[in-house]
């Protein structure tokens, strides 16, 4: 009886014997294989469903608090800012003034550069000769006569 050879593939290739498969009995009758070397680590525990939960809470509550304490922290920034800005200009109401006469193209940058406060920066100098003269706006005419404080209490 001749042996017959199956195509598996392309007819280019040279014709070759269908590969088998041989089961290895892995039965439990085996003896069973000590292992080279000690184990020197314990077998991860993987940790339960609700542990898992409770860590994830956790995360959630911390990151919450400290988002919590870097806005509180933020608002008071805010808040101790303009209180003090506040505070500066509301000496400046009591505080000393002089009359200063309005030329033309003064404005009231220059008249608060010209006339500084000790410890105010430049726009608080203009912000409190416009909170001193009752000022809404920087618009002034020449010979208009601005009280400008001449130093803060």
């Amino acid at each position: 009886m001749k042996s017959q050879i199956r195509v598996v593939g392309n007819l280019a290739l040279a014709p070759a014997e269908e590969h088998r498969f041989t089961v290895i009995d892995g039965s439990a009758a085996q003896k069973a294989v000590a292992p080279s070397r000690p184990q020197l680590f314990a077998p991860i525990a993987y940790p339960s469903r609700t542990v898992l939960e409770g860590a994830k809470m956790n995360d959630k509550l911390v990151f919450s608090l400290a988002a919590l304490a870097v806005s509180i922290c933020v608002a008071g920034t805010i808040f101790m800012g303009s209180a003090s800005s506040n505070s500066k200009l509301n000496a400046l109401l009591n505080a000393p003034t002089k009359i200063v006469e309005v030329t033309t193209g003064d404005t009231l940058w220059n008249i608060a550069e010209k006339n500084p406060i000790d410890g105010l920066s430049i726009t608080e100098t203009v912000d409190a000769i416009k909170m001193v003269n009752d000022l809404d706006s920087g618009l002034l005419v020449p010979g208009m006569e601005l009280s400008v404080p001449t130093a803060a209490r």
